[in-house]
C-alpha cells in the first residue's frame, strides 16, 4: 500500500529569526559576555548557524 501525506511538511519553517538578533548574538559572543549556547537561547537564533558565522570570522 502506498504511503500518503497527512499534512503539510514541517520543512517549510526556516529562518524564523531576525538578522539584527544574529548580529547582536555574534557581537555578544565575540565580546565574551555569553557563550554560543547562551547567546543562541537569549537571542532566539539557531546555535549551528551562530557557530558557523563565528567560525568564518567575517562581519555579518
Amino acid at each position: 500500500m502506498p504511503r500518503t501525506k497527512l499534512g503539510p511538511s514541517p520543512k517549510g519553517k526556516r529562518k524564523n529569526w531576525d538578522e539584527k538578533d544574529m548580529v547582536d548574538a555574534i557581537k555578544t559572543v565575540r565580546e565574551r559576555k555569553l557563550g554560543i549556547r547562551e547567546a543562541a537561547l537569549h537571542f532566539r537564533v539557531p546555535k549551528s548557524k551562530l557557530r558557523r558565522l563565528l567560525s568564518k570570522q567575517t562581519d555579518f
